[in-house]
């Protein structure tokens, strides 16, 4: 064993035993050596061709929408049944109903997508920055007036998708609750065709979030619907969706960069996750 390796296994675990003392949690451990793995494997796999990531944002796009019908059904049971759907725009085949997105806004402080990206043709890398995707577009729920003390129908709707620092992304209704209401989740990068500026992603799942089960416990009238409501809707499924998006290059000389080690880890991680597998 050289002196380099011995060097490299002693910082390894001095780091170790550091974590150890302090109590970290196992999870963040085992993010941080996942991400630094990615760093090595972006590395690896990007020569001899070198990454460039330009800036875009979206402008444009559609989110097509299948709602889950067990999860219909289960809804139903606790008191909210669907009542209406805002069907805007004709959606992907495959799809019953299809939101637009809100076109960037030129009036300050008016509603409009805001959602920035890099992306590198090379290694086909999609990486979010910063920004909301917008969508008009409201569906609503008779509410049952023995279980909840809510307006009834129960409008939920114009959502407003962001992304957290760990890159999880969330849509909040604007029209009633305020809270995000569904997580929404990918398993695959996206397809970019830079000089079409198209972007489009199957399948996207829509999952109940705990918010939205808190909002109507907090509405419920009795224990039993609360209890109910907490048993239901955390992590239900309400459907599933395919996201087509327009976009253009952002006039820019400079290409945003995280502003710590973390933000670099994270960014260069979520590169690798999000990179398109030939």
């Amino acid at each position: 064993m050289n002196q380099v390796t011995t060097s490299v296994l002693f910082s390894v675990n001095q780091q170790q035993r550091l974590l150890k003392h302090q109590k970290l949690k196992v999870s963040v451990f085992s993010l941080l050596s996942s991400l630094i793995a990615g760093i090595t494997t972006l590395t690896v796999s990007s020569s001899p061709a070198k990454a460039e990531f330009l800036p875009y944002r979206f402008v444009s796009g559609k989110e097509s929408i299948r709602l889950d019908a067990t999860t219909l059904i289960s809804l139903e049971a606790i008191g909210l049944t669907l009542s209406n759907i805002d069907e805007l725009v004709p959606p992907a085949t495959g799809y019953e109903f299809a939101w637009p997105v809100v076109p960037p806004s030129t009036i300050l402080g008016n509603r409009g997508t805001t959602f920035e990206f890099l992306f590198d043709q090379e290694t086909d890398t999609f990486l979010p920055t910063s920004g909301t995707i917008e969508f008009s577009g409201v569906f609503s729920f008779a509410v049952d007036p023995t279980r909840y003390s809510l307006i009834s129908p129960l409008e939920l709707g114009e959502l407003s998708v962001f992304f957290t620092d760990y890159f999880s992304f969330f849509a909040i209704d604007t029209v009633t609750t305020n809270v995000p209401i569904l997580s929404v989740n990918t398993f695959s990068a996206p397809t970019v065709d830079v000089e079409a500026g198209t972007w489009f992603l199957e399948p996207i799942e829509l999952i109940f979030t705990q918010k939205f089960s808190d909002f109507l416990v907090n509405a419920a009238l009795t224990q039993e619907t609360a209890d109910q409501v907490a048993s239901v809707i955390p992590g239900l499924k309400f459907g599933e969706a395919r996201g087509d998006r327009g976009f253009v290059p952002l006039k820019t000389t400079s290409v945003p960069e995280p502003s710590s080690l973390l933000g670099l880890l994270m960014a260069v991680g979520t590169a690798c996750i999000l990179r398109k597998k030939h």
